[in-house]
């Protein structure tokens, strides 16, 4: 099941409509809604702001779906995974050459957690990092990153974002809690 799907389940479950009804007003069929509920397909956009307008989310419900649907249809279609593919491999050369050219010593991850480079700082601590071009999401990265520095035995992590759009006060603050950085390459020098 989709992300995107358990939190618009959340949202049909709340509204004063039955299935039907959204169905009806959204102008889908109510198999259709079934299926997008039990994250078996994903909307269209014009379907997704038709449900939007049915369902009148909150300003905060609204912006959670509409990140959740990005990332799973970036997971879903084999362009959009490709293409984050990409930027991603992009961003982790950028972020090593940066930290090569100021004499980092880094090293790619051998071990079994997600992360793209671990970063040696002097006295034998290491600092796990993950490379991500725009951070939609954050339980994933957030659960990579903190078992990444269980292994290392590592007080911090840091997460290098090609753009801090999409980032938030509470995203921030809950990767802070759990002393993860969230940078970008041209801060993350001043961050070390």
């Amino acid at each position: 099941m989709h992300n995107f799907s358990k939190h618009l389940a959340e949202l049909v479950r709340a509204s004063h409509g039955t299935i039907s009804e959204i169905a009806q007003e959204s102008g889908i069929s109510r198999p259709s809604l079934y299926d997008l509920i039990n994250g078996k397909s994903l909307p269209r956009q014009l379907t997704l702001e038709k449900l939007f307008n049915t369902l009148r989310p909150s300003s905060s419900q609204l912006e959670l779906l509409q990140n959740l649907y990005r990332v799973d249809r970036q997971k879903s279609n084999r362009k959009e995974r490709m293409e984050f593919h990409k930027k991603k491999l992009k961003l982790i050369r950028q972020i090593s050459d940066l930290l090569l050219a100021k004499g980092y010593e880094i090293a790619r991850s051998t071990q079994s957690f997600e992360i793209d480079l671990v970063l040696r700082m002097g006295g034998g601590k290491r600092i796990p990092l993950l490379a991500y071009p725009q951070l939609l999401e954050s339980s994933q990265p957030l659960g990579n990153i903190l078992i990444a520095m269980h292994e290392l035995s590592s007080n911090q992590g840091i997460i290098c974002v090609g753009t801090r759009t999409g980032l938030n006060h509470a995203k921030t603050t809950l990767f802070t809690k759990y002393s993860v950085k969230i940078t970008t390459p041209k801060s993350l020098l001043r961050q070390l």
